[in-house]
């Protein structure tokens, strides 16, 4: 893997965010967790986010599945019932958990866990033409900032 495994908790409530954060470090000791209750246009050298819908909404899902197509997007909601994970799917997220449900929960830690390796098991990030890519990737994320910057 050439970098740690970068994590964004997107919540609108303080008290949501620390025990999510605290469960994610508990069960990713190498993981890098950070917060936030307001997610910029900058959120883009996260590999995964979690966002608490109830409290900021499925746009905000939405707009960091298109800043980060390749990053692994979870989402919590209240209840997980058909409309709710019609909703979070055509959000495009990896995987929905209905908060209170712990077994749910751990359906979806393991769907992150199996992300990460897979991204450590990948070619992509060895040898020459892993380098290219990620000098590629740099540039990308180098010009969206500027781009943000610009029109801010």
């Amino acid at each position: 893997m050439l970098h740690e495994i970068r994590t964004l908790v997107v919540t609108g409530d303080a008290a949501t965010a620390h025990p999510i954060r605290e469960r994610l470090e508990r069960r990713f000791p190498d993981m890098a967790v950070e917060t936030t209750h307001t997610p910029s246009g900058l959120c883009l050298d996260y590999d995964v986010f979690v966002v608490d819908c109830p409290t900021v909404g499925t746009s905000v899902a939405r707009m960091l599945r298109a800043e980060n197509p390749q990053a692994f997007l979870l989402a919590f909601t209240d209840e997980l019932d058909v409309d709710a994970l019609k909703e979070l799917l055509n959000a495009t997220c990896n995987a929905a958990c209905d908060r209170v449900d712990e077994e749910c929960l751990e359906t979806a830690l393991d769907q992150v866990r199996h992300f990460i390796a897979q991204r450590s098991a990948s070619p992509e990030g060895t040898g020459l033409l892993g380098v290219v890519r990620s000098m590629s990737e740099l540039l990308k994320l180098w010009n969206r900032r500027l781009e943000a910057l610009e029109t801010a």
